[in-house]
């Protein structure tokens, strides 16, 4: 039990050193969005117009606190709160970043330049006697206020609670689009969509689907040509059960991937009692696979949670 505790508080001064060099876990949603558009960004800026996002869905108003194994609901049910979530990830790709700066400014010096024309326009009319400049000031409406334009929805299936979110940005070349919850039968609906929105960035977020196997063996090339050949990790937050214990996976552009075991979660709140613990030293390129996570709980927390449980007791 000694060797236990010390191999445990060994891992948590690992786990602090690795935090203060790399980003933890978020705390929350918004958090989970601010990190999500921050990594889409970078990925973007890197010439990366193909992502593929992997969100939690926050636990649904209807879940109670005595529930022991709460539901996250069926896609239908996570629809609306993971759509609201994309929205906000795509309004902040589409309004932020080095090239949404760049487009607001040449917004801002077309407007300007739109604005010494009507003056001067409306200068030399009265200076002729025209008398006309006060009517051309109407004309401002052609500025740009900045604001960012609402996020449009179009179902794809209702059936799959499938949907193409589109966001235009300040200009063209920064609208964004993002398909939420493809399934396997969504695959000609994925390959219209990218041949839709060329040279603009695209996100499927959450899919349906994890291999190739999963489209079957007739589709298998068709889905690897149109969709794992062209879309790569951008943001990932994911939760699962890994020997016991709660582990949590992130992705972050360009940093790579990174692994925690939340010890002695509850599941109502998500929050632990305990720091999460990091579960590699560094990120690593490649999404970890079961047997490597198993394998390194087993080396960082011999105990069980249920007999953790029981030691409490």
């Amino acid at each position: 039990m000694r060797v236990s505790l010390l191999l445990v508080a060994s891992s948590f001064l690992t786990s602090l050193a690795a935090a203060l060099q790399y980003p933890g876990l978020p705390t929350s949603a918004q958090a989970m969005v601010e990190r999500a558009t921050k990594s889409c960004l970078a990925a973007r800026d890197a010439g990366k117009m193909r992502l593929t996002l992997n969100l939690v869905v926050p636990l649904l108003p209807t879940v109670r606190p005595e529930d022991i194994d709460p539901w996250p609901g069926g896609l239908n049910q996570q629809f609306p709160t993971v759509e609201r979530l994309t929205q906000q990830i795509l309004r902040g790709i589409a309004y932020n970043g080095a090239a949404a700066a760049a487009a607001a400014a040449a917004a801002a010096a077309a407007a300007a330049a739109a604005a010494a024309a009507v003056a001067y326009n409306g200068a030399a009319a009265a200076a002729a006697g025209d008398g006309g400049g006060g009517g051309v000031s109407g004309s401002s409406s052609s500025s740009s206020s900045g604001a960012a334009k609402p996020c449009s929805t179009q179902v794809l299936s209702s059936e799959d609670a499938c949907a193409l979110l589109i966001q235009e940005g300040p200009a063209p070349a920064l609208d964004c689009a993002a398909v939420v919850f493809p399934g396997v039968d969504q695959l000609q609906d994925l390959k219209r969509v990218d041949s839709m929105v060329t040279g603009r960035l695209l996100l499927i977020v959450n899919p349906q689907f994890r291999r190739v196997e999963d489209f079957g063996f007739w589709r298998k090339q068709e889905a690897e040509a149109a969709v794992f050949a062209r879309f790569e990790q951008g943001f990932s937050f994911e939760e699962f059960s890994c020997r016991g214990e709660q582990v949590k996976l992130t992705y972050d552009f360009p940093t790579g991937w990174r692994s925690f075991a939340a010890l002695d979660e509850a599941p109502m709140a998500r929050t632990s009692g305990s720091p999460p613990l990091s579960l590699h030293d560094d990120p690593l390129p490649e999404r970890p696979e079961y047997e490597f996570l198993t394998q390194r709980i087993n080396k960082l927390i011999p105990d069980f949670a249920w007999k953790r449980g029981m030691e409490k007791k």
